[in-house]
């Protein structure tokens, strides 16, 4: 199974107390079949091995993951596989000394654990998906041990912890697939940049698709609503226009399954949040800023938005063994300019996209009213008042009649387009990147000075700018989760 050369693995934690030699070929077999399982569900998705086990243990859980093809790496300690892990595989023997140690480990990690800092002490809990072995007295070691999986429930009553692991996890897995064929360029230095580039370039790819099957599903919408206004043509036509109405409904079913199928509204979200984190994560790493971004991006979200930061948490782990401490300026500079380039760009082609519909909206209105007005009056007037007038294809017909297919259609391309911007949101991400403009402007203007900030003070800008560029992302894709593909947005604002 291909993999992307940037792919983001699935870290699997071990914490093993002291084993006896009998027991290490089946805690081996046992740790090997966890490993394969993981592989079978999630083919696209490399695993990556934190361990801190003791000698005698590391030989065999080390073994089954070379045999598996698995990288290893060494952590510091128990707490920091607890903080990086995504899967956290115990094993244990009831008399070993480490159980209290491992359990209070895994039993639940806080946020504010992770950078030690006062003002996360409050921040949402994280807790560990474990799997737990544990080597009873006289259990059978003959084959692989019992493994029990345990997914703590976030609050009371909750009770689908697991089935929403397993929906990151499988997110995670289609992320990965979907970045193979993506193209990341040579530039790119840092562990972050070179997610980013992916992400960045899936996302785009996904939006495009997206925009598209949208655009059809408005189209045929149109075309099925048309016909039904029109479907008391004179002269015999009524069965064309049933026979539209009939294949524009199906092209409407087709359409909004295709996209519903694919997602790709929910992909091409999520790869935009994932590489509007990694960007920051970038700029952190160039600013000084040691501040992890999981720890500062949709940390409310425990559910279907949960991986995107296990993700980021993962290429921040994987990052600081390639970071060199100091700043780099230039790069910080770059990517101020680039955002406050983008910001204003946005905010001008967000406003003049709701300027342009608006102007269809307002021409539209009132030849509807003019329409509408000159139907009634037709239709409650004297009956000799009817003007026969020239129709398509030779046909003839009541005044009547052209204007109330004439108020309807217009009335159809109001209620299509209303629909269309708000589901677009041109206005509010005009606002909200005219706002971010703004920011980034004035950091621009800090940081070419004079005078020329000191180490502390530009370190603090990109710290502010990331946070703020993380939250109107956040503030995006959540609003954006209130919109799923649809005709209609009734309740839109």
């Amino acid at each position: 199974m291909a993999t992307a050369p940037c792919a983001i693995p699935l870290v699997v934690g071990i914490a093993c107390g002291p084993l006896e030699d009998a027991a290490a070929g089946a805690v081996g077999e046992t740790f090997g079949s966890i490993l394969r399982e993981l592989q079978s569900a999630y083919p696209h998705t490399p695993l990556l091995l934190l361990s801190a086990e003791p000698a005698e243990a590391r030989t065999a859980t080390h073994e089954a993951a070379r045999a598996q093809h698995v990288e290893v790496r060494q952590a510091r300690s128990l707490a920091q596989i607890s903080v990086v892990s995504d899967i956290l595989v115990v094993i244990t023997d009831d008399s070993a000394a480490t159980a209290k140690e491992v359990s209070a480990v895994v039993a639940r990690r806080e946020v504010g654990h992770r950078t030690g800092g006062p003002g996360h002490l409050l921040d949402p809990l994280e807790v560990a998906t474990t799997y737990e072995v544990v080597i009873g007295k006289g259990m059978s070691l003959d084959g692989p041990l019992p493994i029990k999986r345990i997914y703590p429930p976030r609050f009371n009553g909750d009770g689908s912890s697991e089935a929403d692991f397993r929906s990151g996890l499988a997110r995670l897995d289609r992320f990965n697939e979907d970045i193979v064929s993506v193209a990341v360029p040579d530039h790119a230095s840092l562990q972050s940049e070179k997610v980013f580039a992916a992400a960045d370039g899936a996302a785009n790819i996904l939006q495009r698709r997206f925009l598209f099957w949208q655009r059809v599903l408005y189209v045929f919408a149109f075309i099925a609503a048309g016909a039904q206004v029109m479907g008391g043509y004179p002269g015999g036509f009524g069965l064309v226009f049933a026979s539209a109405k009939i294949a524009a409904v199906m092209g409407v079913v087709c359409a909004y399954i295709v996209v519903r199928r694919a997602d790709y509204q929910n992909r091409y979200q999520d790869y935009r949040a994932l590489s509007e984190g990694l960007r920051v994560e970038s700029a952190w790493t160039h600013g000084g800023v040691s501040d992890s971004v999981d720890n500062s991006y949709l940390r409310m979200q425990q559910t279907e938005l949960k991986w995107i930061r296990s993700a980021l948490r993962t290429v921040s782990f994987l990052q600081a063994r390639e970071v060199a401490s100091g700043r780099n300026t230039a790069a910080l500079c770059d990517w101020v300019e680039g955002q406050r380039e983008y910001y204003l760009g946005a905010s001008t082609l967000q406003n003049a996209r709701n300027l342009r519909f608006g102007r269809y909206i307002h021409v539209m209105e009132p030849v509807n009213v003019i329409a509408g007005v000159a139907f009634l009056i037709g239709l409650i007037g004297p009956k000799n008042w009817s003007i026969r007038m020239p129709m398509p294809f030779g046909r003839f017909g009541d005044l009547e009649y052209s204007l109330g297919v004439l108020a309807g259609i217009a009335a159809l391309t109001i209620a299509l387009l209303i629909s269309y911007v708000r589901a677009r949101a041109f206005s509010e991400h005009a606002n909200r990147y005219q706002r971010m403009y703004l920011l980034f402007d004035q950091a621009y203007r800090l940081l070419q000075g004079p005078p020329e900030l000191d180490e502390a003070t530009e370190r603090e800008v990109a710290r502010q700018l990331g946070r703020e560029a993380l939250a109107e992302h956040a503030e995006w894709l959540l609003t954006q989760r209130e919109r799923p593909i649809s005709v209609v947005y009734t309740g839109a604002t």
